[in-house]
């Protein structure tokens, strides 16, 4: 068995060749896998950064390959996800922070400047708005109602199809990551300064106080699993409350304010915390598992997709970590802080920065974003919190296979018969045959072979 050299393109998978079941008496087989201009892990996707007029903190929604995503430029960008070319922008008066919500053709945004908007997703175009008090820092849609939290002390719930308010909750200030989840919208308040915030539990069809938490300081965005509500706080804190009455299961103690939305995977809540961390705690006891030192605070939400977990952070780099033992496998530094929080999508990392562009890198795994920040709609999303199917995926990786056949006296040899088996699944894939100098080449998806060359004899 002839073992061929191997070029990865993104490290995700490979090619491996090897010649089996010839009975020449000598042969040379010889085979490259990857296409020039590949990418590796954490690499640059796109040819160029999508670049913005001003900071991008919001966190991008990808659907049906097209990625949404607002500026602090006033304006929200519809980009093409494969090529980072611009399909259509829409302006408003003023910094977009929220994160684009897309659901049956229409994009939901909120702007710094009070309003609340619905937008064709295809084209860009206004369907309507909504002035509410104060700036929009938290939107969510469900159940054909998009609920939004003002800096002005109010939630409002307004219906999907022309925006009317069907209910406004008052609140006690600046509703943070607002989230649906059975018939319950939870959300948080960050007062100003060092006074009092609650976590709100409301009846999402009529705005009805179902529980509220009160921190000891403001408290910031949330997250829901396990029939638990993990919330960060000024406290240093980040609670697990259960979902029924708020009442505190357990909490754990970082020693620096946790201003982020966690995000739950398996057994597993993962947040950031202004203690230049990155944290990873049982859900069911808030016992450490183990935590990431960095080199700045973080306002970044993480995302976790086969096994890795990606986050942002204010040294200006994406992270990319282990989930079960927070090893980095890569980082990719940007020329700004990173506030968004990632989106993965198809193995590519969707994530703005500071420096006013969109990036679009190689996340080193072949799936999407999991968790609770992404398939509840807190932060981002994709298809599967939408619902609907992922559109066309990207194209199947493939590379060239070549090399040449002699025999024991290194004489071509033409018309000999090759067979590429998937070792795998132990099928045919492929056959291709030598040319009159013995060579031959031919485009495989990636995976892993076993190439069988036929006698001539």
């Amino acid at each position: 068995m002839t073992e061929f050299p191997v070029e990865r393109r993104n490290l995700l998978r490979t090619i491996g060749a090897s010649a089996v079941g010839a009975s020449l008496a000598s042969q040379s087989v010889t085979g490259q896998i990857g296409s020039e201009g590949g990418t590796s892990d954490g690499e640059l996707v796109w040819d160029e950064p999508f670049e913005t007029g001003d900071e991008v903190e919001s966190s991008p929604t990808v659907l049906n390959g097209i990625l949404y995503v607002g500026s602090r430029d006033n304006s929200v960008y519809a980009i093409d996800a494969d090529s980072g070319n611009e399909q259509w922008s829409f302006e408003t008066g003023d910094g977009i922070r929220t994160s684009p919500q897309v659901i049956d053709d229409t994009v939901f945004i909120g702007s710094n400047d009070n309003n609340v908007y619905a937008l064709n997703s295809n084209t860009g175009e206004q369907d309507w708005q909504f002035e509410t008090e104060g700036s929009i820092r938290s939107i969510i849609v469900a159940n054909e109602t998009v609920y939004a939290g003002s800096v002005y002390d109010h939630v409002y719930a307004l219906n999907a199809t022309n925006g009317n308010e069907q209910w406004k909750f008052k609140t006690d200030k600046s509703p943070r990551g607002l989230t649906v989840v059975d018939e319950t919208v939870f959300f948080s308040t960050h007062p100003t300064g060092a006074s009092t915030g609650y976590t709100y539990a409301l009846e999402a069809e009529t705005g009805t106080e179902q529980w509220s938490f009160s921190h000891t300081w403001p408290g910031y965005s949330l997250t829901v699993a396990n029939e638990t509500v993990f919330v960060g706080s000024d406290d240093d804190r980040l609670y697990a409350l259960d979902i029924n009455d708020g009442s505190i299961k357990w909490d754990y103690y970082t020693g620096e304010v946790i201003r982020i939305t966690p995000t739950v995977y398996d057994d597993t809540v993962y947040f950031t915390s202004y203690d230049e961390r990155i944290h990873a705690v049982d859900i069911e006891d808030g016992s450490k598992q183990w935590d990431f030192k960095t080199n700045g605070q973080s306002r970044s939400s993480a995302t976790v997709a086969e096994g890795t977990v990606f986050v942002g952070n204010r040294d200006n780099h994406l992270y990319a970590l282990d989930a079960d033992s927070g090893e980095q496998q890569w980082s990719f530094e940007t020329d700004g802080t990173i506030r968004s929080s990632p989106t993965v999508v198809n193995g590519v990392v969707y994530v703005g920065s500071n420096d006013n562009n969109v990036y679009a890198l190689e996340a080193g795994v072949s799936g999407s974003s999991e968790g609770t920040r992404i398939n509840l709609g807190t932060l981002g999303h994709h298809h599967e919190w939408a619902g609907t199917d992922p559109g066309d995926p990207s194209p199947p990786e493939t590379g060239i296979v070549e090399g040449n056949i002699t025999d024991e006296d290194a004489n071509p040899l033409s018309d000999v018969e090759i067979e590429f088996v998937d070792t795998d699944t132990g099928e045919t894939e492929a056959t291709t045959t030598t040319d009159e100098d013995g060579e031959y080449d031919i485009e495989l998806q990636v995976g892993t072979y076993d190439v069988i060359v036929d006698d001539p004899d």
